[in-house]
């Protein structure tokens, strides 16, 4: 991934399809949760389910992480747990984001808690910018060997939060990291706590929005245009992808906003693992 303009949220048309899916995973002790595998990434003209890829939404576009890359592949209670344990209480808005953009485009069937081919963590994105899930945010992507781990993918995600849409406060070795720049346009932006409200910028077309309203202290900030300006509290702000994570301005007739459409699910994971 390059470090151009954050555009979080292209990708996630394909992925929001599958809210009409139920969650059958039964209930289960915290320990029957998979953990994550190391897994070489198949061949997409094979099998894309094990690819690691990913296609815009009618899938007319899709790219993949070279082949023989290997990757950590993920079922959703691993990632409800690990975000849980960095989070606590905000878990269920980055497993919200994780359902409607960041989970596996060509897996069919019903989703299940306990599935390891949800979610790749190096989840190429279809298009030249930094997209898709809750972690790809100005990330060095897999090109020859083996990914990242979940764990550095949601210390990428919330070193971004911190360093773009919040109040900036970033040290020691994630200073350094690609996801710190809030890059090409000066951070931090400062976004209030408040649903909908705009964050600070000088130009309203990549002004965007908070999506969600941390509990944390200080508040974990997640940010993203939004399907409307002005905003809440009377701004001009972005309605196209921007910086943050832009789901909620992606639609189609279907789907109208790829994460509220998840927050029961994703609430039902927090609570349980």
């Amino acid at each position: 991934m390059n470090a151009m303009l954050l555009l979080l949220g292209m990708s996630s048309v394909v992925n929001a399809q599958r809210d009409s899916r139920k969650f059958l995973g039964a209930a289960s002790p915290l320990d029957s949760c998979p953990q994550c595998e190391l897994r070489q990434n198949t061949d997409p003209d094979v099998d894309k389910t094990g690819s690691c890829g990913s296609c815009n939404w009618d899938k007319t576009v899709c790219k993949y992480p070279p082949k023989g890359s290997k990757s950590y592949w993920c079922p959703p209670c691993q990632l409800a747990k690990m975000w849980k344990e960095n989070v606590g209480n905000d878990c269920w808005q980055a497993m919200a984001i994780a359902l409607g953009e960041g989970i596996n485009p060509f897996h069919e069937g019903t989703l299940n808690d306990t599935d390891t081919a949800h979610f790749c963590v190096d989840q190429v994105a279809w298009d030249q910018y930094d997209t898709l899930g809750p972690w790809q945010v100005k990330t060095v992507t897999v090109k020859t060997g083996t990914g990242q781990k979940l764990e550095r993918r949601i210390e990428e995600a919330t070193t971004y939060m911190k360093s773009c849409c919040g109040d900036g406060g970033v040290s020691g070795e994630a200073a350094t990291w690609p996801a710190n720049a809030c890059a090409p346009y000066p951070g931090p932006m400062h976004c209030p706590n408040k649903v909908d409200y705009a964050c600070q910028g000088s130009d309203p077309a990549h002004t965007p929005t908070t999506i969600f309203e941390s509990s944390m202290q200080p508040p974990l900030l997640w940010c993203g245009a939004s399907a409307k300006s002005p905003s809440q509290d009377n701004k001009q702000v972005a309605t196209a992808a921007t910086y943050g994570w832009s789901g909620r301005a992606t639609s189609t007739p279907k789907n109208p906003d790829f994460y509220s459409q998840n927050e029961g699910t994703a609430k039902q994971l927090c609570d349980k693992y």
